[in-house]
């Protein structure tokens, strides 16, 4: 068993385990890993957005516990430990792992979501409903094709980008209704109290 592990673009890129969609300076499109048993100790060394397709899992992120099931979304800010991982044998996931310059990039003044969401009120989960799960799907499919039939476009990497930047908007928007809603809950609940 293997007990530390770096997750960087270059340990994503030679792990014959992990099956890379895409990859770039600044993502690694991650489509599937075969085998996560191995891991004991990860340092995850770049952002990352990563869907459970199937199946759980269970770890703790700089010492707080967490659980993945299907459907939901775990995002992990850059230059996080993850310990004690436990995974179901049918887990599966998608993710994408993208450096700080390109997500600020992306996000450009909506960073201050995210980093509301990692850094403030280190809520790191999102549960997708019937109507995301669906909006995902297609969208994962339209840039299946674009990274699979587009490679010969002299843009490529720019479409490629401007979906990725979609996606993570999309779930900046699904971040921040959280947040709204907590932050209703919240003011009720004050409002309740004598």
């Amino acid at each position: 068993m293997k007990q530390h592990e770096e997750v960087t673009f270059q340990t994503l890129a030679n792990n014959e385990d992990i099956q890379i969609g895409y990859s770039d300076n600044d993502i690694v499109v991650v489509d599937s890993i075969q085998q996560f048993t191995e891991i004991n100790t990860a340092h995850v060394a770049m952002n990352a957005v990563v869907i459970c397709t199937n199946g759980k899992v269970q770890a703790q992120m700089n010492g707080k516990q967490m659980e993945l099931r299907k459907n939901q979304v775990a995002i992990v800010p850059q230059n996080v430990t993850v310990t004690d991982v436990m995974i179901s044998p049918d887990f599966n996931l998608k993710a994408m792992f993208l450096t700080n310059r390109i997500l600020q990039s992306f996000l450009r003044e909506k960073m201050n979501i995210w980093n509301d969401m990692m850094y403030i009120r280190r809520h790191h989960i999102v549960t997708m409903d019937e109507d995301e799960i669906l909006f995902y799907t297609h969208f994962y499919d339209m840039l299946t094709l674009a990274i699979t039939k587009g490679k010969d476009n002299p843009l490529h990497t720019d479409v490629i980008q401007s979906l990725l930047r979609s996606a993570v908007l999309a779930l900046c928007g699904a971040m921040k209704m959280k947040l709204s809603s907590e932050e209703l809950q919240l003011s009720r609940s004050f409002l309740r109290d004598p």
